[in-house]
């Protein structure tokens, strides 16, 4: 019956422990879990930060597009508005040169036709 009795003693030794170390398992599983939902929320709450910065990058890249064609439009605009005053310009020079060839024909005439020459 000693015997019985040392084994009980025994056993309840090692069921004593077995409790402490399923205690202290469950403990850190409790621990380990609270830590994997804080870092699901991290991860989550980067992934809705990253999706906000590339939201803004996106529009950055579609405003910088819309002004760079705004800009090749209105470089075009003024390259052709340009060369329209040019050739305005050519023609003017034109207009001036035959007037004044005009004016010196009229000149030419009254000078060498006048009753004073």
């Amino acid at each position: 019956d000693k015997e019985n009795q040392e084994i009980v003693q025994k056993l309840d030794v090692v069921v004593k422990g077995s409790e402490e170390v399923a205690e202290q398992i469950r403990e850190e599983l409790t621990t380990v879990r609270e830590k994997s939902t804080a870092l699901e929320q991290e991860k989550s709450e980067l992934a809705d930060k990253l999706a906000a910065v590339q939201n803004q990058l996106n529009e950055v890249e579609e405003n910088m597009t819309r002004n760079r064609t705004t800009r090749d439009k209105e470089l075009d605009r003024l390259r052709n508005e340009l060369a329209d005053r040019e050739e305005k310009i050519v023609s003017l020079n034109q207009h001036i040169e035959q007037v004044g060839y005009s004016l010196f024909g009229i000149m030419w005439y009254y000078l060498t036709h006048s009753p004073f020459a």
